[in-house]
């Protein structure tokens, strides 16, 4: 039998919750409990899957049958961002959220970023995650205190960070989040970007937004997986993670001198570490991206080696760029021998 949920008030909204499944039936039950026991209930529960073939389509309709909020979704296997978007043109609520299918949250999550949408009248709550890892609770973000910003401090505190520490200051990652589905109206996942594609949403959202509230609640548990798509090794997918960084960077251009500042160093020392993960995957699959790369570098040298709190490896990697592009093949193939 069905459980009917009567939390129909006008004055309540109704969050959309977009789950994107593919082959998670050891962890799907458990993400779904835990959205099926929020405290706050005037929820849909999207499931999108994504050409299952474990068995996590059945737990979806199984679910379904359970609960009159959820509505499952079959489609062919055509990858995350891909089941998001198709979430996002079915959805109906006021707010709009994203879970990944082996995570949970935890019960009062969604009840305490409702609340404060609400009171403060902002269009994005920011609640951060922790990487749970063995049984353990890993924060990899600075806490800081409950407060508000506008959609150009965000973007800065967002954008500025540095590989060396692993640090960043808010998060980009969607799952972390509620959104005011106005935000979201012609802001699509860029199906062709495998890794980071969730960066370029958020940033297309932060660009129709105005006032983002932040509530360090840290209730958001990712589960790490090794044989997950982020952990998978260097792959031609994982590799247009640079792309999406050189979509923001081209588009900071038009904003201020301050959002331009912190995302060309992302795209900086982002762009070190992708030039020498396409040297090692095909280099010559990828000579005309490095060799952009490499031009864009060289303009900014001087520039690159002064920024902070980035490592030695790091600073050697640009040099390293800054030779011609015959050079660096041979160089790298040295290297790695």
């Amino acid at each position: 039998m069905r459980t009917v949920f009567t939390m129909q008030k006008e004055n309540i909204p109704l969050i959309s919750v977009i789950v994107p499944v593919y082959n998670v039936k050891d962890y799907l039950n458990k993400c779904i409990e835990s959205l099926v026991n929020q405290i706050y209930t005037n929820l849909e529960i999207l499931l999108i899957d994504d050409g299952s073939t474990d068995g996590s389509d059945i737990i979806c309709d199984q679910w379904e049958m359970k609960d009159e909020r959820i509505r499952v979704f079959h489609t062919l296997n055509k990858g995350v961002s891909h089941a998001r978007n198709y979430g996002l043109c079915q959805a109906k609520g006021k707010y709009i959220g994203f879970v990944d299918a082996d995570d949970w949250i935890e019960p009062d999550m969604y009840i305490k970023m409702v609340t404060a949408l609400n009171e403060t009248e902002a269009e994005i709550c920011i609640g951060e995650y922790t990487n749970d890892v063995k049984n353990k609770k890993i924060i990899n973000f600075d806490k800081g205190q409950a407060r508000i910003f506008t959609r150009d401090e965000v973007i800065v505190r967002t954008y500025t960070w540095f590989p060396s520490t692993q640090k960043r200051l808010i998060s980009w990652e969607l799952c972390d989040k509620l959104f005011l589905h106005a935000v979201l109206e012609n802001v699509k996942l860029n199906e062709d970007i495998y890794m980071g594609e969730d960066m370029v949403f958020y940033w297309d959202a932060l660009k129709n937004s105005n006032k983002i509230v932040y509530l360090p609640l840290f209730k958001y548990h990712y589960k790490l997986r090794e044989n997950s798509a982020v952990h998978s090794g260097i792959t031609e997918k994982s590799l247009t993670g640079f792309y999406a960084k050189q979509i923001i960077y081209n588009e900071a251009c038009h904003e201020s001198k301050e959002i331009y500042l912190a995302v060309k160093k992302m795209y900086i020392i982002d762009g070190v570490y992708y030039m020498r993960k396409m040297l090692s995957y095909d280099s010559n699959k990828f000579k005309n991206v490095i060799i952009n790369y490499q031009c864009f570098l060289r303009k900014n040298i001087y520039e690159a080696i002064k920024i902070r709190k980035t490592s030695i490896r790091v600073k050697l990697g640009m040099v390293f760029l800054c030779f011609p592009f015959p050079v660096c093949q041979i160089l790298h193939k040295l290297v790695v021998k």
